[in-house]
């Protein structure tokens, strides 16, 4: 997806890389990438069904890369290459985590977002690695507390240890939403996820407000165990 406007207007975009989840192709999530693309973010993702080693994001990303290059693409000198986030779902949540830290292009992300993520044990009996010790971004951890989510995918414990691991990141926020599924929360946490960008990649400084630890989201009775460091 592609901000609308003219083309004599157009500059340079930040970029969200959408790593999809298990059975999830990116253009089943059309309208959220039309979402993000309305808050002026140019949105791309695969149609890989289970990418959870990140190589579908860096094949992506490296995609759009080359189009930035290559005259008489409509996309040429319009990615902001300071400015790329990662976000994902359950087992691409997984897929965003490796993107920002083994893949080849892991330096040029800025920050990322990891929605109701595979935890590390279920993540391991299915021979999904990831380090989240090893994310050296701004990170956005969510979760829910409906019972598929919190019992089989990421128990609140598990969403803690991935925070608590992630020592290396700069800035690092976690929250729990009440009343949503594991299936719900990459649509339910969008406007947060939507802020968290505006803010690292676009420099909006009232949407980064949202994650003071007197911010909105701490205060939001939707949220609990709300961490922000």
């Amino acid at each position: 997806m592609y901000p609308a406007g003219p083309a004599d207007k157009e500059k340079a975009r930040s970029v969200l890389v959408l790593c999809n989840g298990t059975g999830m192709r990116a253009s089943s999530a059309a309208p959220m990438m039309r979402h993000f693309a309305s808050w002026g973010f140019m949105v791309l993702g695969s149609e890989d069904e289970s990418s959870w080693e990140g190589l579908s994001a860096q094949k992506a990303l490296d995609w759009l890369l080359a189009e930035n290059e290559r005259k008489g693409s409509v996309f040429y000198r319009r990615v902001d290459r300071k400015a790329i986030g990662a976000f994902g779902h359950s087992q691409e949540g997984v897929g965003a985590i490796n993107a920002v830290t083994v893949q080849p292009g892991r330096q040029l992300y800025k920050a990322a977002a990891i929605e109701s993520p595979t935890g590390l044990p279920l993540a391991r009996n299915l021979k999904w690695t990831y380090a989240p010790e090893k994310v050296q971004v701004p990170v956005f951890y969510l979760a829910s507390t409906g019972f598929f989510g919190s019992r089989i995918i990421i128990p609140p414990q598990e969403l803690q240890r991935l925070f608590e691991l992630s020592t290396r990141s700069p800035f690092r926020v976690m929250a729990i939403r009440r009343e949503s599924d594991h299936g719900e929360m990459l649509y339910k946490a969008d406007g947060y996820v939507t802020a968290w960008f505006l803010y690292w990649l676009q420099g909006d400084k009232e949407a980064g407000s949202v994650f003071r630890k007197d911010g909105e989201l701490a205060r939001n009775p939707l949220y609990e165990k709300v961490r922000i460091e």
